[in-house]
């Protein structure tokens, strides 16, 4: 009986399943900002550039004056090679500190890619590191901050509204790929008058990094960012009416114009944006170092 009861558990869980999936068939729709809608979302999002330490290097304890190696692993989850990577050490005493330098920089890393996925370097290797010059025990917790160039790369398929109703009544595949730590969403696609088409984007820091003009500055107005191209089909976008292109508060909004072709109806577009920036990060480890030869109360 028990067997029977889990089999017609199972099929009836495969019977729920496949129900669900029927739901997103392309005969579904859904009504919105960018038209009719049918299923085959397909989206990927990228998260910029991930440093880390490789395991054991080093470890979390270590004697006064006995020497660590510090190795790292460093992967690029963006669809550019990285060329210009810096790393800068704080938050150490460097009295007491050899076998360190205060930066380092990486010059290739490789682009990541669909099929081998994020480009990875782990070439950065740093040895003989000692601690000393202190009494009883020091925390040693150097931050590796990590400063490059970043691109976002964003394109979405949308639908260009009717001059008319100002609205979508047209099918339109959802299809969204971004690639970047700052990500991007469209807030509004609408006609400006007969000939010209209005859109906003709002743009959103999404990793725990900040955008800097030059990296390790401590200005925090110092979050620009550089459009390289914006295009809606084949029509180059003209986005001089966004009043500064910077990240405030780790957001910032831009705001474009498209020349609007003869055509009345509603009809379905490719939107394309790319745009780069400075993005600055951190990571930090935490080391004991202890002086086993001093006198303790």
């Amino acid at each position: 009986m028990k067997t029977k009861y889990l089999t017609m558990v199972l099929f009836t869980s495969i019977l729920l399943i496949f129900s669900g999936c029927s739901n997103g068939s392309d005969d579904t729709k859904t009504s919105g900002l960018f038209g009719s809608i049918g299923s085959g979302t397909s989206q990927k999002s990228g998260s910029g550039v991930e440093l880390t330490f490789a395991e054991g290097q080093p470890g979390t304890e270590y004697n006064k004056g006995q020497p660590f190696n510090f190795g790292f692993v460093i992967k690029n989850y963006q669809n550019h090679d990285l060329t210009d990577m810096k790393i800068k050490i704080s938050g150490i005493e460097w009295g007491y500190v050899t076998g360190l330098e205060k930066e380092y920089t990486v010059s290739s890393i490789q682009a990541a890619t669909a099929q081998s996925g994020p480009g990875i370097y782990s070439g950065l290797y740093i040895q003989g590191i000692t601690v000393d010059k202190f009494t009883n025990r020091y925390n040693f917790n150097p931050k590796f901050n990590y400063c490059y160039t970043a691109k976002t790369q964003y394109r979405e398929q949308v639908c260009v509204p009717s001059k008319s109703t100002n609205s979508c009544d047209t099918k339109v595949e959802p299809s969204v790929y971004q690639n970047g730590p700052i990500t991007v969403k469209i807030n509004s696609l609408r006609n400006l008058g007969d000939t010209t088409l209005g859109l906003d984007l709002q743009i959103t820091n999404s990793l725990s990094g900040k955008v800097v003009n030059e990296c390790f500055k401590t200005d925090d107005y110092a979050n620009e960012y550089k459009i390289n191209s914006i295009t809606l089909g084949t029509i180059t976008g003209d986005c001089s009416r966004t009043q500064n292109n910077k990240i405030v508060g780790n957001t910032a909004v831009i705001s474009c114009t498209f020349p609007r072709g003869s055509d009345e109806k509603a009809y379905p577009s490719q939107l394309v944006v790319d745009f780069e920036y400075k993005y600055e990060q951190s990571v930090q480890k935490n080391i004991l170092i202890k002086d086993y030869t001093a006198t303790t109360n």
